[in-house]
């Protein structure tokens, strides 16, 4: 893993390369600045900081479980609906309207 100084205060992922500028994607929070690893975790931390939700960087004890940590279990989690059983249950013999690019508006 990282030093801390090597990673990204937001999600703890290696910071950029040196050639793509120290420090390029930034934030200031508690006064100090921190270094983020993409303008994702740059806007993320921004509308944490910006909406006074500080606190966040404050009080946690742990990095964020990364996306590829998550995205399993939620495949998983949603299975279930693919089982026939469920499928009947919740389609129970209705149509499923084809989507349509040309409805009026109003």
């Amino acid at each position: 893993m990282p030093q801390a100084d090597q990673s990204c205060y937001h999600c703890g992922l290696p910071l950029p390369d040196a050639a793509d500028g120290p420090g390029k994607f930034a934030v200031e929070i508690d006064g100090q600045r921190r270094a983020m690893c993409c303008a994702g975790c740059q806007a993320v931390a921004q509308a944490i900081v910006g909406n006074g939700l500080g606190d966040y960087y404050r009080h946690r004890d742990a990095l964020p479980e990364s996306p590829r940590e998550a995205l399993p279990q939620v495949l998983a989690d949603l299975a279930l609906f693919d089982l026939p059983d469920v499928q009947k249950i919740s389609c129970a013999g209705q149509r499923v309207p084809a989507a349509s690019t040309n409805r009026k508006r109003r």
